[in-house]
């Protein structure tokens, strides 16, 4: 009797268990927060103008998500990180405080709005004001422009809501004695990869006092010429500084041999690299090296043997 009643308890505390879990579950799935979204186009523009030229333009904020919210658009510096000797950040992470001779436009933008509200599904264009300097010297200068939610409250539940941040980067050249000049540095293709994705690099230098965009057009072909992959995408690169762009191809084999090839298109230059890759992991050289090991040792113990 005593056996039973254990039995009784632990199977009511266990049904009562799934009963507050599923009740949990409801409950969570209730609070489940309506998804925010905020997009804008385009993602850059670029502008070439005189100096004491004003310019009259726009960008579009779109709202897919599922809740309205305000947000707010700002202009801030727009550079590459580098270190304290000045050498920029070769993997190009951006840098939107620092303060440079040719990071200026955000000071020459401004809005005729700053605040808004977008309902969920729909769109607002934001007019925005470029007035050039007419002491601006010429050369590429650089800014982004912002546009940031603002959530209506600062906390829901047990989450904290966060403002999320969109940008657009604005490339303006200020026409005069303007310097185009770019290079590719160098290309490396690795023969021996242990695992996909396949690896190369390659990095680009702009020794110009203006931006450029280097086409880049990445191929992988099989040992007998079909082609596997293939991308092509622009890379831009500020002035006086050092590109290194990675290019991957997760689809590869574990074990197979390619041809990778890369063509590059920039200012009125044209450069095209290739090389082959292995891809072999290190397991299988040894697997093979102990065949080999064994199969040397059988063959001397068969001739000790005769």
């Amino acid at each position: 009797m005593f056996k039973k009643s254990i039995l009784f308890a632990t199977l009511t505390i266990a049904l009562s268990g799934l009963g507050f879990m599923s009740i949990a579950s409801a409950v969570d799935a209730g609070e489940s927060e309506p998804r925010e979204s905020l997009t804008l186009s385009p993602v850059n523009k670029k502008y070439a103008v005189d100096a004491g030229k004003t310019i009259e333009d726009s960008l579009t904020i779109i709202n897919d998500g599922q809740t309205a919210y305000d947000f707010i658009v700002y202009a801030r510096p727009y550079t590459i990180k580098s270190d304290d000797e000045g050498k920029n950040d070769e993997s190009y992470e951006a840098d939107f405080t620092k303060t440079t001779d040719n990071t200026d436009v955000y000071q020459w933008v401004q809005f005729k709005q700053v605040k808004y509200h977008l309902e969920a599904g729909a769109s607002t264009k934001v007019d925005y004001t470029m007035r050039v300097p007419s002491n601006a010297r010429p050369g590429g200068h650089y800014g982004v422009i912002f546009a940031e939610s603002q959530p209506a409250g600062g906390v829901t539940g047990n989450s904290v809501l966060r403002n999320k941040r969109v940008g657009s980067i604005l490339y303006t050249t200020v026409n005069g004695e303007n310097t185009l000049k770019g290079s590719v540095i160098e290309t490396d293709i690795p023969f021996w990869q242990l695992e996909p994705p396949l690896q190369v690099t390659t990095r680009i230098k702009n020794e110009g006092n203006t931006d450029f965009a280097d086409t880049i057009n990445y191929r992988i072909k099989d040992v007998f010429g079909n082609v596997k992959y293939e991308t092509k995408a622009d890379w831009a690169l500020l002035p006086q500084t050092i590109r290194k762009v990675k290019l991957d191809w997760d689809k590869a084999a574990w074990l197979g041999i390619y041809k990778v090839e890369i063509d590059h298109a920039y200012l009125d230059s044209s450069e095209s690299s290739s090389g082959y890759v292995l891809i072999l992991p290190r397991y299988i050289l040894i697997v093979f090296g102990l065949l080999l090991v064994v199969g040397g040792g059988y063959g001397v113990y068969r001739r000790i043997k005769k």
